[in-house]
């Protein structure tokens, strides 16, 4: 088996995974209940890609035995890889900082309907029509599973607090 980063970063995240899921149940039932419901998911999905990571390597032992590194990449051509320029970055993390700010000012039910619509169309350059089933499956998720199945109260955001002490007076 040859040890890839990939190979490793994958198997320190299912490590903190474990940490994570394993702390979470010393939590009283309440506290314990969003960790575990996002963790356990994300334990699952890391360790199925731990899987496949082992399966690739092992592949690629199989393939080339007895080959060192510097052999393979003198008989096997690469593209170097294409460094993403700075607009690019920053464009990234503008959308992962307006995530954060979407779900602080709108909260979590208004972000889960807006936040991929508007991703899906103008960063994926997905079709509307796609974008808003994509949207509104989410929001179909987060109403049927967290607020109805499992009763977990979620973020609102000040603009929605605001607005309801506005308008209702609470």
């Amino acid at each position: 088996m040859k040890i890839t980063t990939r190979l490793l970063f994958t198997l320190g995240l299912v490590m903190l995974l474990v940490a994570y899921v394993s702390t979470a149940t010393t939590y009283n039932y309440q506290a314990r209940m969003m960790p575990l419901i996002i963790g356990i998911p994300v334990l699952l999905l890391a360790a199925a890609q731990l899987v496949i990571e082992i399966r690739e390597s092992a592949a690629q032992a199989k393939k080339s035995p007895g080959r060192s590194v510097a052999e393979s990449k003198t008989r096997e051509p690469q593209e170097a890889p294409i460094a993403p320029d700075r607009r690019h970055k920053v464009k990234v993390y503008a959308w992962v900082l307006a995530v954060f700010a979407a779900i602080y000012l709108f909260g979590f039910v208004i972000t889960t309907l807006a936040y991929p619509l508007l991703y899906m169309r103008f960063v994926g350059g997905r079709s509307w029509r796609l974008s808003a089933a994509v949207s509104l499956g989410a929001l179909a998720f987060l109403y049927i599973v967290m607020l109805y199945g499992l009763n977990v109260q979620l973020y609102d955001g000040v603009v929605v607090v605001a607005l309801r002490k506005a308008i209702y007076g609470y």
